[in-house]
């Protein structure tokens, strides 16, 4: 390998033969952050001197101005990429003059051309993150405009979401997990079907997760249905969410079914298992209300109702609450 073999290029593997790079940065540079081929001073070496069987792995690559990676030479082949990080430059990733390569699992966006084959062979290119959800050259729900490629680049199928990242925090790295917001709609859905943003969970900001919008066949690119009475029943569509009711069915909102006067007075109400309830009680029904002790955010009871009980006589209220 040779550094600063062409003016302008960070690091050059020339005319080598297994050798591993890894996690090498390269960035600010005049030409390309790495080069990887057979070209060099005297010309194309590759008929009598191949460059073959390099692994390049964790290589970062920023802000140069022609390309992150270029692999070039018709002697280059079975070198590929993985795992990497190309941004901010020229051209991401620049394959030319006869080079055979893959480059796979890794990161190429936020670059002028994401990767440009200028041979007449495909490059692989699968599985990579292009700074979009909806590909190279496609915009998003969130806005996310994914890098270009050009001719002779395999690049479908991409990786939803970034390699590295956990959006939702359920452990499982975007580039793996289906619903990387956890809002209950696939990223895939979001993409293609509903054009929402993988990224929010709330697209259009109703307060509604998308999920749950086109679960009950509301449109989670318009924020004005939360406010909308979809049944009728009196109960606006955001509220029957707050209580995990069906914003279509009209008889389905939260109500309380019966109260029992005693010492110690019992609410019986429906519930649903992924909600919180809190019991609160007054002297008067325009307040000020206060929590009763031991009734303050208690999941709902299996079944779909639950009992409550109070201490004192007075007015009680049963508050509903995402967990």
């Amino acid at each position: 390998a040779f550094a600063g073999k062409t003016p302008g290029d960070g690091l050059r593997v020339y005319l080598s033969r297994n050798v591993t790079l890894n996690g090498v940065e390269s960035y600010g540079n005049a030409r390309h952050g790495i080069c990887v081929g057979t070209i060099g001073q005297y010309g194309d070496l590759g008929g009598s001197e191949p460059c073959k069987d390099n692994t390049l792995t964790s290589l970062k690559a920023h802000d140069n101005a022609a390309a992150g990676i270029a692999v070039e030479g018709v002697g280059t082949r079975d070198c590929p990429v993985m795992g990497s990080t190309f941004t901010g430059n020229g051209t991401g990733v620049l394959v030319q003059t006869g080079a055979i390569t893959r480059v796979n699992s890794s990161m190429i966006f936020g670059n002028a051309t994401g990767m440009r084959n200028t041979t007449t062979g495909m490059v692989n290119a699968v599985s990579n993150w292009w700074g979009s959800y909806a590909g190279p050259g496609g915009t998003d729900g969130g806005g996310r405009t994914g890098d270009k490629v050009s001719a002779n680049v395999d690049y479908n199928p991409w990786t939803f979401g970034r390699y590295g990242a956990d959006h939702d925090g359920d452990g499982l790295a975007d580039a793996d997990d289906p619903d990387d917001e956890n809002d209950g709609l696939a990223d895939t859905a979001e993409v293609y079907t509903y054009y929402s943003d993988p990224l929010n969970a709330d697209t259009d900001g109703d307060q509604m997760p998308d999920g749950w919008e086109i679960a009950h066949n509301l449109n989670p690119m318009n924020s004005a249905d939360a406010a909308q009475d979809a049944d009728g029943d009196l109960v606006s569509n955001y509220r029957e969410y707050l209580a995990d009711t069906d914003p279509r069915d009209k008889a389905s909102f939260f109500w309380i079914n019966t109260v029992k006067l005693a010492d110690n007075p019992a609410v019986v109400f429906r519930c649903s298992t992924s909600r919180v309830y809190t019991l609160t009680c007054s002297v008067k029904a325009a307040g000020p209300w206060d929590n009763v002790p031991g009734q303050t955010r208690v999941r709902g009871a299996p079944g779909g109702t639950m009992t409550m009980i109070g201490t004192t006589c007075g007015v009680y209220r049963v508050r509903v609450a995402i967990p």
